[in-house]
């Protein structure tokens, strides 16, 4: 995916429908896209947990939609750099709980999906 070096003034990607298998390695692959704003990873083979400190790169990120996958958890600071994050929307993955303080960060989160998960108390 060094596709994308070079692209500096990349506001919007949009990498849904694909066989993408690890979330960690598309944001590392992504992370010189700087003023990227949108990203759309909906509908890829993504398992497992969301790490910590996922999006810290990407400053601008407004956007993002991780739906569709088989994530099964998010790390406590997985978008602990994401303050400009408005909508997230992680519907329709294996999630079962939340760290309390996931969301604390995300002072600018207006549209928060979380649907067709397993969560639980």
């Amino acid at each position: 995916m060094g596709t994308f070096n070079g692209l500096d003034q990349l506001t919007a990607l949009d990498l849904h429908g694909n066989i993408l298998q690890n979330i960690t390695e598309v944001f590392r692959s992504i992370e010189a896209l700087s003023v990227l704003m949108h990203l759309q990873l909906q509908n890829n083979l993504f398992e497992g947990p969301i790490p910590a400190n996922i999006s810290a790169r990407l400053p601008f990120l407004e956007e993002l939609d991780i739906s569709y996958n088989g994530i099964t958890s998010i790390h406590a600071d997985s978008f602990s750099a994401s303050t400009r994050l408005q909508v997230l929307d992680l519907s329709n993955n294996k999630i079962s709980n939340l760290p309390e303080e996931v969301f604390y960060a995300l002072k600018s989160l207006r549209s928060l999906s979380l649907v067709g998960n397993t969560l639980h108390e």
